[in-house]
């Protein structure tokens, strides 16, 4: 298949929303071919600082630790390394969790709701209008920065699999009405 800029950018975007659709994913059932996709041999995984061995530890980490989160792309921006057979991504987006304290599964999340809220939603607790508990509570949008270095079989292969070498996943703006803490 040759590939044009026109055709490489379209892959490449359809595979970063492809990319960010695992990580909002909640039923796990639906997620057999999120590990598909990391280089398993050689793939490094960084989340704000924190590296992860395998890209299994990052993806049980993110599916057992992580509330639900609806992720809203900004930018995508992407260069061909000539030589090296790699593809580096720059995504910039936004993400924003479920703050009802529940996990994808529905149970009490690992990542701890800050015990000073804002007044508006204490507000709206104290009135008696607590959420059903499966009913989501979505916060404000943090900003993320996304590095990502992909085999340049990207282009070749469909459905691509083992094509992510490196993911750097960085916060880079966090909304002060927020719950989560990170």
């Amino acid at each position: 298949m040759i590939t044009t800029p026109t055709n490489e950018s379209q892959v490449i975007e359809n595979f970063i929303k492809k990319l960010l659709a695992h990580l909002d994913e909640c039923n796990v059932d639906k997620l057999q071919l999120f590990p598909t996709l990391f280089d398993q041999h050689s793939c490094k995984i960084i989340v704000n600082s924190q590296p992860f061995a395998q890209p299994a530890a990052f993806i049980q980490t993110w599916l057992q630790q992580v509330v639900a989160t609806q992720h809203s792309i900004t930018s995508i921006d992407f260069h061909t390394i000539p030589g090296t057979n790699t593809v580096i991504c720059n995504v910039n987006c936004k993400v924003r969790f479920e703050e009802s304290g529940r996990d994808r599964s529905g149970a009490d999340s690992a990542i701890l709701v800050s015990s000073s809220t804002p007044s508006s939603r204490n507000n709206m607790h104290s009135k008696g209008s607590l959420p059903s508990r499966n009913q989501r509570i979505w916060g404000s949008y943090y900003g993320v920065s996304i590095q990502i270095v992909l085999h340049a079989n990207i282009f070749t292969d469909n459905p691509p699999a083992g094509v992510i070498a490196g993911l750097n996943y960085n916060f880079v703006y966090k909304p002060e009405d927020s719950l989560i803490t990170i």
